[in-house]
């Protein structure tokens, strides 16, 4: 809520921001439902054994909204298309 109510008073930086962060995570839920296998949601923990990222990093990365993932009891949870889109952002691809 911080980042709206500094967008209200004309920092729209922070509220940019966390919207897009929110965007991400309605799109990770959207499309496990809607998508392709590549679009099914996994633990963080499964998808370190696919490349060169640890289960605590992912989910670092996840808190802080980089990765676009979503949290179910307790545990973060992402996609193969997801982290690949990460991972090309990077440059890592």
């Amino acid at each position: 809520l911080d980042a709206f109510e500094e967008g209200h008073s004309g920092h729209l930086l922070p509220m940019a921001a966390e919207i897009g962060r929110l965007l991400g995570r309605s799109l990770v839920l959207l499309l496990d439902v809607m998508g392709s296998k590549e679009d099914q949601l996994l633990r963080v923990s499964e998808l370190e054994k696919d490349g060169p990222y640890s289960a605590k990093y992912l989910a670092l990365r996840a808190s802080q909204g980089e990765l676009p993932a979503v949290m179910r009891v307790g545990r973060w949870w992402t996609s193969r298309r997801a982290l690949g889109m990460y991972r090309r952002e990077l440059g890592r691809g």
